[in-house]
């Protein structure tokens, strides 16, 4: 075999490679949306039952990535001139 021949063979594996990578990717992508909106999904699950018996959660991804879930009747009139609230998510930072 040439090397000429030899390099048209490795060209020929470095695509099949990389179409497999490219598929393989694809296919994680497509199972990590399908994990973001189950996890969403379960948070708004969490949020109605929050609401439907006045109940608080705080949920964190990690520092600086989360916040808590307020599920009451809550005035927070005196908290930066805000109007009263019938819960709701209050950022990590809120709390600073």
């Amino acid at each position: 075999m040439t090397l000429e021949e030899l390099l048209k063979q490795k060209e020929e594996i470095d695509k099949q490679i990389e179409e497999i990578h490219r598929s393989s990717a694809q296919e994680v992508v497509g199972e990590i949306s399908e994990l973001v909106q189950k996890a969403y999904d379960l948070i708004q699950e969490a949020e109605s039952l929050a609401k439907a018996y006045n109940l608080d959660f705080t949920f964190s991804l990690g520092y600086g990535m989360g916040g808590q879930f307020n599920g009451k009747d809550w005035d927070a009139s005196d908290f930066q001139g805000e109007r009263p609230r019938t819960g709701g998510w209050l950022s990590s930072s809120a709390s600073c």
